[in-house]
């Protein structure tokens, strides 16, 4: 997926996924929830996400409910938030650095 945000392209065919999680659904399921964390080569973060009709990344399309994906910018302190949240204290130490005891 590719999308222009702030004049700016987030492609996940060019960047690199750094981690993903997923929420244990089949892909197809309606509560299937996936979100993959991407590094651009400048070093930006964005997230690609995609999800069932019933997640947070459904969409109503001619007063149904599909499947949907996105692309969400975060800052540094979300990816750290987000990584903290969804992986072990080794995961974060290994992209960010150790951090004080």
């Amino acid at each position: 997926m590719n999308k222009i945000l702030n004049g700016k392209k987030y492609n996940t065919e060019t960047a690199t996924c750094v981690l993903e999680v997923s929420n244990g659904y089949g892909y197809g399921d309606i509560y299937y929830v996936r979100e993959s964390l991407y590094q651009k080569r400048t070093g930006e973060y964005f997230m690609h996400c995609e999800g069932g009709a019933f997640t947070e990344y459904g969409e109503d399309v001619g007063g149904d409910r599909t499947g949907g994906e996105q692309i969400k910018l975060l800052s540094t302190n979300e990816v750290k938030r987000w990584v903290e949240k969804n992986f072990d204290g080794d995961t974060y130490i290994q992209l960010f650095g150790d951090v004080e005891e």
